[in-house]
């Protein structure tokens, strides 16, 4: 699995993994180049050949390795040589001007008997070379289709060998390509130095589109946008595509491109030989013919069986792996009917293949292992039903009568194997109604509402006054949650499907939602997992998150912070730094935590690797004016390889100054206790979402398997201490967490906010059961707490990959809140690769 990975990580990122090569012409020697920039693809390291071109100015360190050594005693002191234009550096050589460069070497490093070998490289000027950009999948089919002795082989539709120069995308898509050096009118490929590059973009028309600081092309375009693109480096610049976004439905034409990858195979008749089916792209085209990139296609089999790589699939791009059918099964001939489908429009692929039972690059499953099919196995065409098709409510309930008898011996913290930040799962279901709200303050950026109308007179009043409550569902709820009811997920579905809902439609509506693409925090800054509670402090914005993490490695780090002084996210948001005094890790550890998994077992599981660890989750983040600090909820958790073992151990508060200076801080809480820095117990909910209002702090805590959530609260001076926190009971509040009473149902990573623009609270949160953000509102934050209502459900993806950590950010919001900005976590369906996946960025205009 190792080697799958490391070509795999090659292709995603566009770099080569091992140093570009130059090998002489008989192969006696070869030069390896370090601080070259050169990309590669899955199945090559570099696409760098002979003869070996470099951009003028390029800086070039040769390390030997001698191939025809006739004694290896002397090979390392043979000397490397060059002639032509190029001047020496120490033991280095500069390209200085255009034109050939001979290498050779002394003759301890060479063929006894035979004249000396040599490789010869050719300095190239900038204005004889071009920048291009293509799909990494496009130009990796053609790189290899095209030479002599082909490794892959194209059917169907053309592929493309580079982006055209006038290209269409559609709006709203993140387009992410790699970007080249090339001579004019040739294929060959351009080295260049190590350094910063950048893709510069000029909008001539329209809305700027959101684009971040790199060397790929990397941009998100509205309707209407017109912008090009150039390629800068070392003081050149090389113009490299126009693009305007346009509506998806401007294209009229689907058609679909294949290729299969040649093998070596020994069983093979005759030549030893097979191929496999490797990949296919949809080719879109308006009306005008033109090419329309960024198409969400959904991919599906109408016959056959195949399974996709979802880390290297696009939108329009799908690799696809032999992995669905038992590796004793693969032989003989096989045909696969491969659909790719747009709307109303469609196209389909006829692969026909030897089946073999030699691993591929493409396959997860070694011969001799136990096959199991992989979730990423395409499905037939036209399976699976929504909720919203009929007869849907039905199964949903027949569905749900099932869910109960399921869930009776469920922990009330339960998890999954994606879980959100705090590691619950999460789902929207009617709220039971709740009292009084408490004054908001101007200074936790809150006020009274004005200007829509007065706020419901009681309790639930406002919600019986529309005719859509239900006591006896509010009721029904309430004795589930109290008594821990062992089908309050099943009663709670059937309120949903039986009645129109058990409140009043969220005091806001969209008008619109505009994605704004991938923050760019993977570039060189923590590999986020999970996680992005961000809090305002003046100028600046602190995130939190929890990154990737292997439960095996006890010494990784977990959690990571990240700093902007962009507060303006109509651009996008950039660029995050790590603050020094909490890189690498955010959260500290106390004395033994960092090494519990150690000292595990005996340290039995050191030699599987899968000893469990410590973990410090962080979660919501709220400002402390008065006392200069940030507070930081967090989650302590012992983390083993399957998160359905994670255990709760509980939760607390870190405090930070709020200049970020020096390390955050957890405090002694809890003095004599096995768990001195834990303000609340494992027996106790993790903290989803908390604001300030007024002089008191704000937490609800939720979980269970229908995410039941309580509010609780604490004046701000005293929130570190545990007896000053108070319960919310359904009429008012108590020091005993027993009394608690939900106050509605959401999930494990909220978050909930005064929204002066829609003159109420407003909470928000990834669905539990299908991937889109939902969000409710109330008049005060004990409720009543209106219906979940959908807010963004975003553009379909091959494999629905599960959508979490979903979060408004009010230090965001434009135009005294009429604008606001969402933002989610989208992780693969599944990932033997990566675990990770991206921070998705989403405008939201209300109405």
């Amino acid at each position: 699995m190792g080697r799958v990975w490391l070509m795999a990580s090659c292709a995603v990122v566009f770099t080569a993994c091992d140093p570009p090569e130059m090998i002489s012409e008989r192969g006696d020697f070869r030069l390896s180049v370090d601080d070259l920039d050169l990309r590669g693809d899955y199945l090559a390291d570099t696409y760098w050949e002979a003869p070996y071109l470099v951009l003028t100015g390029t800086r070039i360190c040769p390390q030997l390795a001698c191939d025809a050594c006739p004694d290896a005693a002397t090979c390392d002191d043979a000397g490397v040589h060059a002639s032509g234009p190029v001047t020496a550096d120490g033991g280095c050589f500069v390209a200085a001007a255009p034109g050939e460069v001979v290498w050779t070497v002394d003759a301890t490093c060479g063929a006894p008997g035979q004249p000396p070998d040599r490789v010869t490289m050719r300095v190239v000027d900038p204005a004889e070379v071009e920048a291009r950009a293509a799909p990494w999948l496009d130009g990796m089919v053609m790189r290899h289709a095209v030479r002599d002795n082909p490794i892959v082989t194209t059917f169907g539709a053309d592929w493309l060998e580079s982006l055209p120069r006038e290209l269409k995308l559609v709006a709203g898509q993140q387009l992410e390509v790699g970007v080249n050096l090339f001579e004019r009118g040739t294929r060959h490929v351009v080295a260049r130095q190590s350094e910063p590059a950048e893709v510069t973009w000029t909008t001539t028309r329209g809305r700027p589109p959101i684009t971040y600081p790199s060397e790929h092309l990397a941009i998100v375009t509205f309707e209407g946008t017109e912008a090009e693109a150039t390629f800068n480096f070392a003081g050149h610049s090389w113009p490299l595509a126009r693009i305007t976004g346009v509506a998806a439905d401007t294209v009229t034409s689907l058609e679909l491109a294949g290729a299969y990858l040649v093998l070596e195979d020994s069983d093979a008749p005759l030549i030893g030989r097979t191929s496999v089916p490797f990949g296919a792209r949809a080719v879109a085209r308006d009306a005008g013919d033109d090419l329309v990139f960024g198409l969400p296609v959904t991919w599906s089999v109408a016959g056959g069986d195949i399974a996709y790589i979802p880390e290297l699939t696009q939108p329009e791009q799908i690799v696809l792996a032999d992995d669905c059918v038992a590796p004793e099964e693969r032989e003989g001939p096989r045909e696969l009917v491969l659909r790719g489908s747009l709307g109303d429009m469609s196209a389909s692929l006829e692969f026909s293949w030897a089946g073999t039972r030699e691993v591929t690059p493409l396959n997860f499953v070694p011969v001799d292992s136990d096959w199991q099919p992989p979730a990423t196995c395409l499905a037939a065409e036209g399976c699976g039903c929504r909720s919203t098709e009929p007869g849907a409510p039905a199964l949903l309930l027949l569905g749900l009568l099932g869910l109960g008898r399921r869930r009776r011996s469920a922990a009330r913290s339960g998890m999954r194997e994606r879980t959100d930040c705090n590691g619950e799962p999460s789902g929207p279901t009617p709220p039971p109604a709740s009292a009084e709200r408490p004054t908001p303050s101007a200074r936790s950026g809150m006020f009274k509402r004005s200007g829509h109308g007065a706020a419901p007179a009681g309790p639930a009043s406002g919600l019986r006054e529309r005719g859509l409550a239900s006591a006896g569902c509010s009721d029904m709820f309430k004795k589930a949650w109290r008594k821990g009811h062992a089908r309050s997920g099943m009663l709670a579905g059937t309120c949903l499907v039986m009645l129109a809902g058990c409140g009043v439609p969220p005091a806001l509506q969209v008008a619109e939602a505009l994605p704004l693409g991938d923050l760019p925090l993977r570039d060189g800054g923590p590999a986020v997992e999970q996680g992005g509670h961000s809090v305002g402090l003046g100028s600046r914005a602190l995130w939190g998150f929890r990154v990737t993490t292997d439960v095996g490695s006890p010494s990784q780090d977990v959690t990571a912070a990240a700093v902007t002084d962009d507060l303006d996210a109509r651009d996008g948001l950039h660029p995050f730094a790590i603050p020094a005094a909490v890189d690498p890790e955010f959260l500290p550890y106390a004395a033994g935590e960092a090494r519990y998994g150690l000292a595990y077992d005996d340290g039995a599981c050191l030699a599987s690797y899968d000893c469990p660890r410590v973990s410090l989750w962080p979660g919501p983040m709220v400002h402390d004016h008065a006392r200069q600090r940030v507070l930081i909820f967090y989650r302590k958790v012992i983390q083993f390889e399957d998160n359905a073992d994670n255990q709760h151990v509980g939760s607390s508060i870190a405090v930070w100054r709020d200049d970020l200076a020096g390390r955050p801080v957890r405090p002694a809480v809890a003095e004599g206790s096995a768990e001195p820095t834990l303000l609340f117990g494992a027996d106790e909910l993790p903290v989803a979402a908390a604001l300030s209002v007024g002089d008191h702090l704000y937490a609800f805590t939720c979980g269970g398997r229908r995410g039941a959530c309580n509010l609780m609260r604490a004046p701000l001076a005293h929130a570190l201490e545990r007896g000053a926190w108070r319960h919310y009971t359904g009429a008012g509040w108590s020091a005993s967490a027993r009394r608690a009473s939900a106050v509605f149902a959401g999930a494990g990573a909220m978050s909930v906010h005064w929204s002066d623009h829609a003159g109420a609270f407003v909470a928000v949160y990834a669905d539990r059961d299908e991937p889109v953000v939902v969000l409710r509102t109330a008049p005060q934050l004990e409720g009543p707490w209106s219906e979940a209502a959908e807010l963004y459900r975003p553009p379909a993806l091959q494999g629905a990959p599960p959508i979490q950590d979903a979060l408004l950010h009010p230090e965001l919001a434009q135009a005294g809140g009429a604008v606001d900005y969402l933002t989610y976590y989208e992780g693969p369906a599944w990932s033997e690769l990566d675990p990770g996946g991206a921070l998705k960025l989403v405008e939201i205009h209300w109405e």
